[in-house]
């Protein structure tokens, strides 16, 4: 049977000994994501909590029969007039983060695991009394009863398969190749083309280089919402923590294309690529792809993960194929129900 600790007080959750406890955590687990860090999970609850009425709740569990240790983050967003003023439970890392499957000591039987999430929804329905739960990026199927599911598809790419001196003709073959390299040649006429990553020591020099990042990110993503100060803690953050790799490629000095991945363990994670306006259709961001791949793969990296969605370009790199769902939990009550239908209302 599992047993919560369930933990509310941030100045505690964000503690060097409660951080050193989760990392140990995840550093350990047989099987672990990058996304329950505490550095990540710090640096989002702190930009959304100046727009957002956010409380944490952090759960710890443990399987009083076997002994598997989990932990699952989640928040309390008390949302305004706008979403009905319901009372959400959600993930840490809400939508900005794309896995968020409990991290478990050694992996669980299904039904152990299933037993889990029923035991933290029931403790949380009677602790909270939420309108709506939202468990979004598991990695496996609950057997809950849901008001919605959604089930998305995470391309990746499995580096074992490939020797890494040939990966990119493996991985996109000849023809793509020769193209990147057409293109490289025509843009060397206006300077050297460089690959740079940026690091502790460095990082905080990127501060111009990211914020014009974010803008070509809008440019080309207009409704993609962006939480003030996330991004740029993220990276200033993640790189002193060595989880985070900010990379630009260079054209005559100035950056033309930048990726923000994170890196744990044996995979390396695609997060966020923009390009500068003037370069998009000029293969910049192709061919910044495919040195980082280049130098994952000589790295020794196993596990090239792309994360949520099946966009063209994820595809072209991708031989493999995993998927996370979204639940949505809605509450029983006369109130959550009512609030509910408002908000279907209004979509």
């Amino acid at each position: 049977m599992w047993h919560l600790t369930i933990l509310t007080d941030y100045d505690y959750i964000f503690s060097n000994e409660h951080i050193n406890r989760c990392k140990y955590h995840i550093e350990t687990a047989e099987k672990s994501h990058i996304f329950w860090h505490p550095v990540l999970l710090k640096v989002w609850y702190d930009s959304y909590k100046r727009i957002r009425k956010l409380n944490p709740v952090w759960v710890w569990a443990i399987d009083d029969e076997t002994h598997n240790v989990a932990i699952l983050p989640l928040v309390v967003w008390k949302r305004d007039y706008r979403g009905c003023f319901a009372k959400v439970v959600l993930t840490m890392g809400g939508f900005d983060m794309d896995y968020h499957e409990p991290i478990f000591t050694y992996r669980p039987t299904m039904i152990a695991r299933k037993n889990l999430i029923y035991v933290i929804c029931n403790k949380i329905i009677e602790s909270v009394s939420p309108n709506i739960i939202l468990l979004d990026g598991m990695i496996e199927d609950i057997d809950i009863e849901v008001g919605n599911v959604d089930k998305i598809p995470c391309p990746w790419c499995n580096l074992t398969k490939y020797d890494s001196d040939g990966i990119l003709e493996n991985l996109i073959g000849r023809r793509a190749i020769n193209e990147i390299d057409r293109r490289r040649r025509r843009i060397m006429q206006e300077g050297d083309v460089v690959l740079h990553h940026y690091n502790k020591d460095n990082v905080t020099d990127c501060e111009g280089s990211l914020r014009r990042m974010l803008e070509c990110h809008s440019e080309r993503w207009p409704g993609a919402f962006k939480a003030p100060g996330l991004h740029a803690d993220l990276v200033r953050y993640g790189v002193e923590a060595g989880i985070v790799d900010f990379s630009e490629l260079r054209v005559g000095g100035k950056p033309v294309s930048w990726y923000i991945a994170f890196v744990w363990r044996d995979t390396y994670y695609l997060y966020m690529p923009a390009w500068e306006t003037d370069y998009r259709n000029r293969g910049v961001g192709k061919m910044h792809l495919a040195m980082l791949v280049t130098e994952a793969a000589r790295r020794g990296v196993k596990r090239l993960d792309f994360m949520r969605g099946e966009e063209a370009y994820k595809l072209e790199w991708c031989d493999s194929r995993d998927y996370v769902f979204d639940y949505r939990i809605e509450g029983r009550t006369f109130r959550s129900r009512l609030i509910n239908a408002l908000l279907r209302l209004r979509r």
